[in-house]
């Protein structure tokens, strides 16, 4: 069996998702041309994770989680779902994920946390000055290169500092799939717009970015193509102009929020 091609070209097909016997997804057709940048909104708890974690064969989800998947997720003409167990891990290996909370390690410092990726997956294959390397590369083109001060771990930073040294995380791996699941939630409105913008600029190259994501004014001004996920139904709403101009009630709600916030 082949491993998938890292280009990033995604498509779901009437994808149904029913877990615990709700149904977060009802026949979801969807399809993400290599290299564009995706923003898929809702409300919490609709289901947005489900998105991110189908494109990665849903990570940690077990039998007992009474998970039932119907349809297909194909990259690059395959079926993810196709994949051996040795294959998933490949492509997982070239998917960059930012986790909500960071998902950062408490006991290692931050140069160990970036790099972490490499040494875990690549092992004795990349050299130790090429890890190196690599973790200043990131850090310099997101700024936080005084981060990777000796000792210094997650929990002396604060709530963008460990976003970014997530992002710079899941950038070291040189992705073609980089997924944010809605990172910026319960951030003040000009990190949470810094922060999509250099998730959106990284890492250079063909790379398809989604984001998940419950508020929308940070994300209008560097995402390129949004969805919404209301009651399991994907709808399109376009880029940012047609969002402003959606009657959709959560979209015009988020706006005045926005609106109200200023």
């Amino acid at each position: 069996m082949s491993v998938l091609k890292p280009t990033g070209a995604i498509e779901f097909v009437n994808v149904t998702l029913e877990v615990e016997g709700r149904r977060f997804l009802e026949g979801i057709d969807l399809k993400i041309p290599a290299g564009q940048t995706v923003a898929v909104c809702g409300q919490a708890d609709s289901g947005k994770s489900f998105i991110l974690r189908l494109l990665q064969g849903l990570p940690g989800m077990q039998k007992e989680d009474k998970v039932r998947l119907w349809g297909d997720i194909v990259v690059d003409g395959e079926s993810i779902y196709d994949l051996n167990e040795s294959s998933l891990r490949q492509v997982r290996r070239r998917m960059g994920v930012v986790m909500r909370q960071g998902g950062l390690i408490d006991n290692m410092d931050i140069g160990h946390n970036i790099t972490l990726p490499l040494v875990y997956h690549e092992g004795s294959d990349l050299a130790t000055e090429e890890v190196e390397k690599r973790c200043q590369h990131v850090v310099a083109s997101l700024g936080i290169t005084h981060l990777l001060k000796p000792g210094l771990r997650p929990v002396m930073l604060n709530r963008e500092e460990k976003l970014l040294v997530a992002l710079a995380r899941a950038w070291i791996v040189d992705p073609y799939l980089l997924l944010a699941d809605d990172p910026v939630n319960g951030l003040g409105e000009a990190v949470a717009r810094r922060f999509i913008a250099q998730f959106c600029q990284c890492p250079a190259g063909v790379c398809t970015r989604i984001v998940g994501a419950s508020r929308l004014g940070p994300l209008l001004e560097s995402i390129e193509r949004f969805l919404l996920l209301d009651n399991g139904e994907l709808i399109e709403l376009g880029d940012a102009e047609a969002v402003r101009k959606s009657h959709h009630p959560w979209v015009s709600a988020e706006l005045g929020c926005q609106t109200a916030a200023f």
